[in-house]
């Protein structure tokens, strides 16, 4: 029910921006939330995968777990300046 609802939605807002903007409008949205995706992913460093599976790795050492979740969000942080800046 929340997928139809949010497919409506969605499909509803694309038409109302289309009769604002154009079509070249959507294809520049189009293109920014492309962007942005994007950025989002390069800026957390793609460690995702690799934090749950030290963590799980490491379930019986919180110390080992909290110095794997410190760099996480340090490379997190760094990464986020580095690609907010370099564009």
């Amino acid at each position: 029910m929340a997928t139809a609802i949010r497919m409506i939605a969605g499909f509803v807002s694309v038409k109302i921006v289309a009769k604002i903007i154009g079509p070249s409008g959507i294809a520049l949205v189009g293109q920014f939330t492309n962007f942005i995706t994007m950025i989002g992913s390069l800026s957390t460093g793609a460690i995702g995968q690799g934090v749950t599976k030290y963590i799980a790795e490491n379930y019986d050492t919180p110390d080992e777990q909290k110095k794997i979740v410190v760099h996480a969000v340090r490379i997190t942080i760094i990464s986020s300046l580095f690609f907010l800046y370099w564009h």
